[in-house]
């Protein structure tokens, strides 16, 4: 089992009970025949660790089922090519991360143009934080600097010849 919230976790476990094959009559749909649109489902009990999982209506005719937040199977391949799909969409987004500062950053633009107190608002919101960035470094070597005095102190540079 694939759980898939937030971050994927892989569980394996061992089925403990399962029942017996039965139709799931799906909605119908137009121009096919009743009873045309149904498909073998089946409720199995799976035990992974302490705890059990219900899986109720997987269907019969697939090597993979995805449950809500979960991917079922019992193959291994089927398991991999899913795990995989879901690395290649995380991928696929990272890749995008470029692109969307660079849209971000051109609304911006577009916003300071068309609203100069937005503009203004931005102008000092930056000289804000490059205030706190200066704080942050002065802040830095200052604890170097005293650290560096200390050293001295406590190695009798304080002394006198």
């Amino acid at each position: 089992m694939l759980d898939k919230t937030d971050i994927p976790s892989l569980k394996v476990g061992q089925v403990v009970s399962f029942g017996s094959q039965m139709p799931k009559f799906n909605t119908s749909t137009p121009g096919v025949g009743i009873g045309m649109n149904t498909e073998m489902v089946i409720d199995v009990k799976v035990k992974s660790g302490d705890q059990e999982y219900d899986f109720k209506q997987l269907p019969c005719a697939q090597s993979v089922a995805d449950y809500g937040n979960a991917i079922v199977s019992d193959s291994r391949e089927a398991m991999m090519s899913e795990v995989d799909n879901i690395k290649r969409k995380s991928e696929d987004e990272l890749s995008r991360t470029e692109y969307n500062n660079n849209v971000l950053s051109a609304c911006d633009d577009i916003f300071k143009t068309l609203n100069p107190s937005y503009a203004k608002d931005k102008e000092r919101d930056e000289a804000i934080q490059n205030l706190n960035d200066r704080f942050d470094n002065l802040e830095k070597n200052m604890s170097k600097w005293f650290s560096n005095i200390e050293r001295s102190l406590s190695k009798g540079g304080n002394s006198k010849s």
